[in-house]
């Protein structure tokens, strides 16, 4: 199950760790959709020794479509997820580091840089198995949500290859959309956020006997942080405006993400699976504690330095986002959402990022 705790592995061991982890998830949400429509799904491990994921379709009519994930990912996830813990203890336990702490007023967030009642080994698989579990079904709501077939429908393009393949690379140098066909491919990113975080914490709550333990939800807040730096590149991130590129600012993104996560497991649907989170205070305390360590931690560790702490003064309080940038982003899903309401195919279409309200992030 997902929180089985492990001990050092070998690549071979990562290797057979991922794909039982990823063929778990892939029976749960996947295989009975795919079979009631007479669909198929494919899951293929790409032999490549650096980061790559991404979502295909190879046929529309009979559905054939395509998830591949490298091996060189799963490897890369788990020695980050390895060092992680090790790291924060011996890094970050000096009272400079203590003051980022103190504005989180609430009882459910951990006292020092990791949470209590977790050991390093469990903290590194918590961090892995969610990471991976949710990367495989972010690649699935692409192709759920039909996002490839969506471009095509409102005139945009949207990848290199007309639609049919969005791959999770994010490069600069060879993405270069603006306006309408930016704010559609930063959309589709989110609203594929938006749908795995659902389907993947239905997951964590299962695999721990229908409750969700506030470490649990720090293990996978904290593995993402640093999943969306890596999708991005281990940078600085400067700020940005309106739309641009492939994929949003990995701020935005963790923004986005956590206020639909609030919203989801403080519905009345789960938030018996979270007793501790009294108030929605009580998930931002927990939430916004992993994302400091996290983000200290890539920051160090990958020798960025902690600068200005442009991605935490933008993550942190979720205060406001730039109008420049909601906008547009507001104005195209209003054309976009119905679009994918009316081609979508998996379980929920709940699982569709709302409507955005401008409103709501300044």
């Amino acid at each position: 199950m997902i929180t089985q705790e492990s001990t050092q592995r070998s690549e071979s061991e990562i290797f057979e760790l991922a794909e039982t982890c990823v063929n778990i998830v892939k029976r749960a949400h996947s295989e009975t959709k795919y079979d009631s429509i007479g669909g198929n799904l494919s899951l293929f491990w790409l032999t490549q020794d650096y980061f790559r994921a991404y979502a295909s379709v190879q046929s529309p009519n009979p559905i054939k479509h395509e998830i591949a994930i490298s091996y060189g990912a799963a490897v890369d996830i788990y020695r980050e997820a390895e060092l992680f813990p090790k790291y924060c203890e011996e890094h970050f336990g000096g009272s400079q580091f203590r003051e980022l702490y103190k504005n989180i007023p609430s009882d459910a967030a951990p006292k020092g840089p990791l949470p209590e009642g977790l050991t390093n080994s469990m903290i590194t698989d918590r961090i892995t198995k969610s990471v991976l579990a949710w990367i495989f079904l972010h690649e699935q709501a692409h192709l759920f949500q039909q996002h490839g077939k969506v471009g095509h429908l409102l005139h945009l393009p949207i990848s290199e290859i007309n639609g049919c393949l969005i791959d999770e690379a994010y490069d600069s140098t060879k993405h270069t959309l603006t306006g309408e066909s930016a704010c559609l491919r930063h959309l589709f990113e989110l609203s594929a956020d938006y749908e795995a975080m659902q389907h993947t914490l239905v997951s964590l709550i299962a695999a721990e006997g229908r409750t969700l333990p506030m470490s649990t939800l720090w293990c996978f807040v904290a593995g993402l942080t640093c999943l969306f730096r890596r999708f991005f590149g281990y940078t600085t991130v400067p700020t940005r405006g309106v739309p641009s590129g492939t994929h949003p600012d990995p701020s935005y993104r963790m923004s986005m993400l956590l206020r639909g996560m609030s919203g989801f497991l403080c519905s009345n649907s789960l938030k018996q699976y979270v007793p501790w989170i009294r108030e929605e205070r009580d998930f931002f305390a927990v939430t916004n504690h992993a994302t400091v360590t996290a983000t200290m931690f890539i920051n160090y560790s990958h020798d960025i330095g902690f600068g200005n702490g442009e991605f935490l003064d933008r993550v942190g309080l979720f205060e406001t986002m730039p109008n420049d940038y909601m906008q547009p982003m507001a104005e195209m899903w209003l054309k976009a959402r119905p679009v994918i309401i009316d081609n979508y195919f998996g379980s929920d279409k709940t699982c569709v990022l709302p409507p955005l309200d401008v409103t709501n992030f300044v």
